[in-house]
């Protein structure tokens, strides 16, 4: 036991594990990485279904407000996904400058 820290030390095999004050081993270099990977997996597969709420969403006229309030998520992000959706189909991007003179009913420079 190392007496500063409150840490146990243990060999099991070849392998040396670290233990806390609480009991809980700590992670080797490898299952921290497997841990990262499954996280970014997550976070990838949870941003592709915001994208996809947010064209169904808009698909179904909600305005970009409603979007937002509707997934806790910015008018930004809202205007992102669409921007992101708009450059694949090969329309202009919608900037909120655009966003904002579409509202006002403005057409010059959309």
């Amino acid at each position: 036991m190392g007496p500063l820290l409150g840490i146990q030390f243990s060999q099991s095999n070849r392998d040396l594990e670290i233990y806390t004050p609480d009991g809980q081993r700590f992670l080797s270099s490898i299952e921290i990485n497997q841990k990262m990977i499954q996280q970014e997996q997550r976070a990838n597969a949870l941003d592709e279904k915001i994208r996809s709420a947010v064209i169904n969403l808009l698909g179904l006229g909600l305005s970009v407000e409603q979007v937002s309030v509707a997934l806790s998520i910015s008018v930004e992000a809202v205007l992102d996904i669409t921007t992101q959706q708009e450059s694949k189909s090969r329309n202009p991007p919608l900037t909120v400058s655009k966003y904002k003179k579409r509202l006002r009913g403005d057409k010059r420079g959309i």
